[in-house]
């Protein structure tokens, strides 16, 4: 166990065995999931960290951190939390434990992307002291959408 989330959710490293929930958590998540392929990928990525919150019994998955070790920063690529479970710390949670790990590791700043329309993702942001830094025009498809970029400094 990498963290206790709560009573009954811990922070672990993802397994092989998680994929089939995480990817159902995707796609209950996202208008564009990834798939399975570009989750076992991640499993194997040198500079990739791939943490899944379960229940104690490590049996259901309620949420997933994936970031990147970019030599001189950490970049999040994706944070869920599945909705039944959102507003009760988890994600605050597994954030709390990236910028831990990222202290230990003296990494001093942390990126990441977000669809300029998903509001309630950039309060959480910026509630933990990230700043929008920059935006990339039209990132995102379906629909067309700008990305803002957002750091943190640890």
């Amino acid at each position: 166990m990498l963290k206790k989330i709560s009573n009954n959710l811990q922070l672990i490293i993802a397994k092989q065995r998680h994929i089939k929930d995480i990817v159902a958590i995707e796609k209950e998540s996202s208008p564009h999931p990834w798939t399975a392929e570009f989750f076992i990928s991640e499993l194997s990525t040198r500079n990739s960290f791939f943490l899944v919150c379960v229940d104690k019994n490590d049996k259901l998955p309620v949420g997933y951190l994936i970031f990147r070790d970019q030599i001189d920063f950490f970049e999040i690529n994706n944070i869920v939390v599945i909705e039944e479970f959102r507003k009760k710390g988890i994600g605050r949670g597994m954030m709390d434990y990236l910028f831990e790990f990222s202290k230990d590791k003296g990494i001093n700043e942390i990126f990441l992307e977000v669809r300029e329309s998903n509001t309630g993702a950039i309060k959480f942001y910026n509630r933990l002291g990230f700043q929008v830094i920059s935006r990339r025009e039209s990132y995102y498809k379906n629909p067309t959408e700008d990305a803002l970029i957002l750091k943190k400094i640890i």
